[in-house]
């Protein structure tokens, strides 16, 4: 055999190895194992970074092969961020296919009642929807949303998007402008609920008077049968011109809640804030959470009552007292018997 051919046979062996080397990279990592598996598309994310991830969570065999595929016969300027479904069972032009198509799967994010704007900035990190401090930012600027919604051109001035973000649950496509898309969302769902609700008025209240009240009946309200027990006290102490005394709103103001490890202490209840019910009389300058429509029905349909006070058991429910004096009694049996259960 001639020098040159034999060289060529050598290199047509080397090409049909490599060749079927490559080809086997390419294949599915299980072919039949087509369990769905979601992953996300990060934004900005490249071939060489999606790659690495694939093939660290067992769903391409070679991340190296999956770069020169997505060079090869793939579009990576079309991909969007979001989630997608992959499974074992694709090969990598399928995996690569699905990328290309840039359809990613909704997102759906849960938004619970009572969440404030500080709760709903770690969500939304935790989500991916966007980053806690970006979120912060936009829903310190109503004005920026008040196009189609004019009635944020009526908030006060200073005011945040606080209590105007609607607890639900709602469907986001994609990664890009996702933060304002669903700020965008809540305040829609929130003009379509709550705002006709409140401008029917009730108990003489402004509508943002009857929203912050609901905020705090929120915060206070663990039993849905007591919100509007709870309204009701708010509302008489308001009439009598008693400070509402919530510990929720000190709670807002130093940005935690309290626990029976942990609870309210005199010098908390002090602190100099408009906010701090404990002070100043009436309703603070604006809502302290997202209440939901239980909430804002339970102001509407509060409860005549004589009873002024009310501390929490710690089991959900509250007992409700007339006078002063009944209240505190109330409190010290209650410590006493935490005390009690912590020394068991």
């Amino acid at each position: 055999m001639l020098p040159w051919v034999a060289g060529l046979t050598g290199l047509v062996a080397v090409a049909a190895v490599v060749i079927g080397m490559f080809a086997s990279a390419c294949a599915p990592v299980d072919a039949d194992d087509d369990k769905a598996i979601n992953v996300e598309l990060r934004l900005g994310e490249g071939p060489a970074s999606l790659g690495a991830r694939l093939a660290e969570e067992g769903l391409i065999r070679n991340a190296a092969v999956f770069r020169v595929m997505a060079r090869l016969v793939a579009q990576p300027q079309r991909w969007r961020a979001g989630r997608y479904r992959l499974s074992r069972a694709l090969a990598v032009r399928e995996v690569l296919a699905v990328f290309d198509e840039a359809r990613p799967m909704p997102r759906r994010v849960t938004v619970p009642e009572g969440t404030d704007l500080a709760g709903l900035a770690q969500l939304v990190s935790k989500e991916g929807v966007g980053q806690a401090a970006t979120w912060d930012a936009l829903c310190r600027e109503p004005a920026r949303f008040a196009e189609g919604r004019p009635w944020l051109s009526d908030l006060p001035e200073g005011a945040t998007l606080e209590g105007y973000l609607f607890p639900d649950t709602y469907a986001l496509p994609d990664l890009a402008g996702r933060a304002e898309t669903l700020i965008g969302r809540m305040l829609d769902r929130f003009g379509q609920v709550a705002l006709p609700l409140l401008r029917q008025g009730t108990h003489g209240l402004s509508p943002r008077a009857w929203l912050v009240l609901a905020s705090i009946v929120e915060r206070e309200a663990v039993l849905a049968g007591e919100r509007p027990l709870i309204a009701g006290v708010f509302l008489g102490r308001l009439e009598a011109g008693m400070p509402l005394g919530s510990d929720p709103t000190v709670e807002y103001v130093l940005g935690f809640r309290q626990t029976v490890d942990r609870p309210l202490t005199r010098r908390d209840i002090a602190i100099d804030s408009p906010w701090n019910t404990y002070r100043v009389r009436g309703l603070p300058p604006g809502p302290i959470c997202n209440p939901g429509l239980a909430s804002i029905l339970a102001v509407r349909d509060a409860v005549g009552t004589d009873m002024r006070y009310f501390v929490a058991r710690g089991d959900g429910s509250h007992v409700f007292s007339r006078t002063h004096a009944a209240h505190r009694a109330a409190v010290r049996a209650i410590r006493n018997r935490q005390r009690a259960a912590t020394r068991d």
